[in-house]
């Protein structure tokens, strides 16, 4: 990413971003969010900031659910719940969904990991 940037940059090309995405197992501990930790990414997320480019995350719900399934209710997952769930024991900490939570923990590691201070949330769907 640094030398396509730096060529990039050598080639007056510098406004085109380089940037990288990362999956839901990039964040280490997803439950609570606020103990997430961003793993395996050491030099990516603050290359990124310096550089103002965007982290993209490729974000799955039911994965997580369904690779974890700590007593967790499907309809976390499948965005159907009909009420925020509670916090505490097996519980979601007051969140709507599952995407919702993950997104939670994103922000948490990063700022936690990198003290990534610049972050903003922008929902680009397919």
């Amino acid at each position: 990413m640094e030398n396509v940037h730096a060529a990039l940059a050598a080639a007056s090309l510098g406004h085109i971003k380089v940037t990288t995405s990362i999956s839901e197992a990039t964040i280490g501990i997803h439950i609570p969010p606020s103990a997430s930790e961003v793993v395996h990414e050491r030099y990516v997320i603050p290359f990124l900031e310096r550089t103002h480019a965007p982290l993209l995350a490729n974000l799955y719900p039911y994965f997580i659910i369904y690779n974890n399934s700590g007593g967790m209710d499907i309809s976390f997952a499948l965005f159907t719940a009909s009420e925020r769930a509670a916090a505490g024991g097996g519980g979601h900490g007051g969140y709507t969904d599952q995407e919702d939570r993950i997104i939670c923990s994103l922000y948490n590691s990063m700022g936690s990991t990198y003290c990534y201070r610049s972050a903003r949330y922008v929902n680009y769907q397919s």
